[in-house]
């Protein structure tokens, strides 16, 4: 050590949320993005589609995606190498996924 005292590092508050959570506090409800999916006149969407209906970039709007369709909310297809694209779980009448 050099002798020198140096002050704890205290924790920083991010600007747009608490100090709890990483990251600024998503603007954009998982409602929100599976609003826009409902609504599309198209029945599949690419990530930059629905990215534009978002106040969040398309990196984040592909992360929100990706954790939509792992709770079973959506399916995806790769359609190219940087392309995917996106469409909602069917659900039956009482709520459920259907297989």
């Amino acid at each position: 050590m050099t002798g020198i005292d140096y002050p704890a590092r205290q924790p920083t508050l991010n600007c747009m949320g608490d100090s709890d959570s990483p990251g600024p506090t998503p603007t954009d409800t998982d409602e929100d993005i599976l609003d826009v999916l409902r609504n599309a006149d198209d029945p599949v969407l690419t990530t930059t589609e629905v990215a534009e209906h978002l106040s969040i970039g398309r990196r984040a709007t592909l992360n929100r995606l990706q954790d939509l369709q792992q709770d079973g909310h959506l399916q995806s297809k790769k359609t190219g190498a940087k392309s995917t694209v996106w469409w909602l779980t069917e659900v039956d009448d009482t709520g459920h996924l259907s297989c």
